[in-house]
C-alpha cells in the first residue's frame, strides 16, 4: 500500500482529500491555564500547568516529572491525546494523555531523534540522525513510510499547509522536496549552509531556512505549489544575519507587524524580524542563559511567548506588551518544549495517575516496532 492511500480520506461528497493538520501557531486555549512539557539533558520530562492571572502574572503548578529516556531528550511533541518524546538513545517514547498510560517505545531509528511532528490526522512524523524520516500510524504505531535520501542527519522537516509536499534539511547541506502523495523524493537542492530548521509560512508561498547564525527566506515562483515544482525555481528573497547562534525558529502573525519570524538565540534573547525586509522589530531579552526553544500560546485572546533556556528557566512573556509575566526554575538543562491544552486529560494531576497506572518508565510496557 502506498502513502497516497494511507494519508488520504474521503469527504462527505465522496471526494478524496488530504487529511492535514498545519501546526497551530499560536495554540488557542479556552481557559486561563495551559500545560508546558519540557525535556532536558538530564533525561527527565517535566510537566507544568501555567495559569495566567489577570493577564499580569503567572502561577506554575508542577504536574509530573519522570525519567523518560536513557539519554538526553532532544524533542517533544503533542497532538490531541498523544505525547511523544525523542532522545539521543534512538528511541521514541509514547504516552496517551487521555488514558494516562505509557504506550511504550518505537525503535525503528538507528540514530538520535532530531524532530517529531503530528502533521496529519492519525499520523506522526519523525526524523533522525540516521538519515531517515518515518511516517507512523497512530492507530497501531506501525511505520507506514520510511523516507530516505539525506546523507547523514535529517535535522528538520516541514509539511506544506496543503499536505502534498514536505521540505527537509540535513547535515549534508541539502534541502529535499518530498511528494507526500507517493512518499517519494521529488527534488534536491544544495545549499550554502547546513540547515538546522525549516518552516513554511501560513499561506505556504514562502519558507524560512535557519542555519547556525542566519535565516534565509525563499519565495515559491509557482503560485499554486505542487509536488512537481523544481527546487531550482525557488527564489531567495531575504537573508537575515542575526550575529548570534540560533537554536529555534517559527513564523508568527503579529497583531501590529503582520508576518514575522521569531528566533531563539545564543545571546539570551528571542528576536522578532520582519519577514519581508529583515528588520529587527522586537527583542525579548534578559534570559539567564541561551534560549534553546520556545512556543506561542493564545490564552483568552492574548498571545504569550513561552521560552526555555539551557539553564533551566521557563519564562512567560506577553508578546504584544513585550512584558515578562513570570519565570520558573526547573534546575535542569532544558532542550525542548511543547504546549498542551490540559483539557485533553480531564484530570487534576497526571502524577497521581502515573503512580497508579504505570505512566513512569519503570514497569512500562514496551511496544517494540522495527
Amino acid at each position: 500500500m502506498g502513502t497516497k492511500r494511507k494519508l488520504e480520506r474521503s469527504n462527505q461528497d465522496g471526494e478524496t482529500e488530504i487529511s492535514t493538520s498545519h501546526p497551530e501557531i499560536p495554540l488557542s486555549i479556552a481557559g486561563d491555564t495551559f500545560r508546558v512539557v519540557t525535556g532536558c539533558y538530564e533525561r527527565v520530562l517535566h510537566g507544568y500547568d501555567v495559569k495566567i492571572v489577570d493577564g499580569k502574572s503567572t502561577v506554575f503548578l508542577p504536574v509530573f516529572i519522570f525519567s523518560a529516556h536513557l539519554g538526553p531528550i532532544k524533542c517533544v511533541a503533542a497532538k490531541g491525546r498523544y505525547l511523544a518524546t525523542g532522545g539521543s538513545d534512538e528511541i521514541i517514547k509514547l504516552h496517551d494523555l487521555k488514558k494516562r498510560k505509557d504506550l511504550g517505545s518505537l525503535i525503528s531509528h538507528s540514530g538520535a531523534i532530531t524532530s517529531i511532528y503530528f502533521p496529519f490526522r492519525g499520523h506522526m512524523l519523525s526524523t533522525s540522525e540516521d538519515g531517515k524520516m518515518i511516517i507512523w500510524s497512530t492507530k497501531n504505531w506501525d511505520p507506514q513510510e520510511i523516507l530516505k535520501g539525506h546523507k547523514g542527519s535529517v535535522n528538520d522537516v516541514a509539511i506544506h499547509p496543503s499536505g502534498k509536499i514536505a521540505l527537509s534539511v540535513g547535515r549534508d547541506r541539502t534541502m529535499r522536496l518530498w511528494n507526500m502523495m507517493t512518499g517519494r523524493k521529488a527534488n534536491v537542492q544544495k545549499i550554502e549552509y547546513e540547515g538546522l530548521c525549516v518552516k513554511w509560512n501560513r499561506e505556504g508561498d514562502k519558507f524560512a531556512l535557519m542555519s547556525i547564525g542566519k535565516v534565509a527566506v525563499y519565495n515559491m515562483v509557482c503560485p499554486r505549489f505542487s509536488a512537481w515544482v523544481n527546487l531550482q525555481e525557488i527564489l531567495k528573497v531575504l537573508e537575515i544575519d542575526t550575529n548570534t547562534r540560533l537554536h529555534a525558529m517559527e513564523y508568527y502573525n503579529h497583531i501590529n507587524h503582520g508576518e514575522v519570524i521569531l528566533v531563539a538565540c545564543e545571546d539570551r534573547s528571542v528576536k522578532m524580524y520582519n519577514s519581508k525586509n529583515g528588520k529587527l522589530l522586537l527583542e525579548f531579552s534578559g534570559h539567564s542563559s541561551r534560549v534553546k526553544t520556545f512556543g506561542i500560546v493564545r490564552v483568552l485572546e492574548v498571545d504569550f511567548l513561552v521560552t526555555a533556556t539551557s539553564s533551566g528557566d521557563i519564562t512567560i512573556w506577553d508578546i504584544n506588551a513585550q512584558k515578562l509575566l513570570g519565570k520558573h526554575e526547573t534546575l535542569a538543562r532544558l532542550t525542548c518544549l511543547s504546549i498542551i491544552d490540559p483539557v485533553v486529560e480531564q484530570v487534576e494531576s497526571i502524577l497521581l495517575s502515573a503512580n497508579r497506572q504505570g505512566f513512569r518508565e519503570q514497569g512500562g510496557r514496551e511496544a517494540k516496532k522495527r
